[in-house]
């Protein structure tokens, strides 16, 4: 164990892709919040917060993995290590995996929030058992968020101890790793520990939430928009709009998440040693809030029609010079008109 180093830093080119991307992502952001703080159309006057408040959970889920982060594979082995600045602060591999997941659940539990406010807004005058279980739902995540950190923070210590343990198991009955899969800062998935199945329980309920929320609410809102319900046609064809933006943006976050993991399981149990795949599938966990932020500006007229106009890099379309001829020719034949029948009256009077 004397022999490792902990410092020891990810591949060069996964870290210039990680911390090189924000010159892409954040000029995205900052135009996205440019067109929302300036929306203000009737119709956004609540809801741009949530986005707004979406975008910005976003950012700190990028940065979160790419900078405080930074994770690298040990694949087939069910081990991360962190390489980010975290790491070199010293925190454990489990605060900074909790840390991740906490991010996840924020941003997952704003797209419900979301999709539950749309919901309230389309159905205003309706009851009935889908608005009371929406509700239910909402109300479930919102405490499953809430106690996760409680969780982490009570069961922390012995989940430390157990990684430990695991990690040196793991190091010793396999030569071939670098010693450095014992670090402080390495999380390791422990199949037999119980706080590990506590957490596959909890996140899996949550992934349950918001594909059942999400599918529920926009079957019910297309179902409004096709009866038209007490809404004008102009109104149910924005709240259609804003409900697919919001899908889409909910499909991207889940895609982006959940491949990464479906390929890191895929991995572990079939002994894949894709490490590159691996960190590739990791940029797509922590850029997804980016992807899903342009998919918000794409299909949110809106913010598109403030935000197109600003880059729009094509001059506009000058008139002809023969056309601008014909124009002038036009305007003065009144004027020379005018200028003819002053002198024939003239020359009547002079007569």
């Amino acid at each position: 164990m004397e022999s490792r180093n902990c410092d020891l830093p990810a591949p060069d080119i996964y870290i210039k892709c990680m911390h090189n991307f924000h010159l892409i992502s954040f000029p995205i952001y900052i135009v996205a919040f440019n067109a929302l703080f300036r929306e203000n159309s009737q119709m956004f006057t609540t809801y741009k917060y949530f986005l707004i408040a979406h975008v910005f959970i976003n950012i700190i889920s990028e940065s979160y993995v790419s900078f405080f982060m930074l994770p690298m594979t040990y694949l087939p082995h069910p081990a991360l290590r962190n390489t980010g600045l975290l790491a070199d602060l010293g925190f454990s591999g489990m605060f900074i995996f909790y840390g991740l997941a906490q991010s996840v659940m924020c941003t997952v539990g704003s797209i419900l929030e979301m999709f539950y406010f749309r919901y309230k807004l389309i159905a205003i005058y309706k009851k009935g058992l889908f608005k009371k279980l929406l509700r239910f739902q909402v109300l479930l995540y919102r405490g499953l968020i809430l106690l996760h950190p409680v969780f982490a923070a009570i069961t922390i210590n012995y989940s430390i101890g157990v990684e430990r343990e695991a990690t040196t198991e793991l190091f010793l009955s396999n030569p071939d790793l670098p010693p450095e899969v014992t670090c402080y800062s390495v999380i390791m998935a422990v199949f037999d520990d119980a706080v590990m199945y506590v957490l596959v329980l909890v996140y899996g309920i949550q992934v349950v939430l918001q594909f059942t929320v999400s599918n529920g609410v926009l079957m019910q809102i297309l179902k409004f928009v096709k009866d038209g319900q007490g809404m004008s046609a102009s109104t149910l064809k924005l709240q259609k709009m804003m409900v697919f933006s919001l899908f889409i943006q909910g499909t991207i976050h889940g895609a982006l998440i959940m491949l990464p993991t479906i390929f890191m399981i895929y991995a572990i149990f079939f002994k894949s040693s894709q490490n590159g795949m691996a960190l590739g599938f990791l940029m797509c966990v922590a850029y997804h809030g980016f992807v899903s932020t342009c998919s918000m500006i794409v299909f949110t007229k809106p913010l598109r029609d403030r935000i197109v106009p600003c880059i729009r890099v094509v001059p506009p379309a000058t008139t002809p010079s023969n056309v601008s001829r014909l124009v002038s020719s036009t305007k003065d034949a009144p004027s020379n008109h005018s200028r003819n029948s002053i002198v024939d009256r003239r020359s009547n009077l002079a007569g």
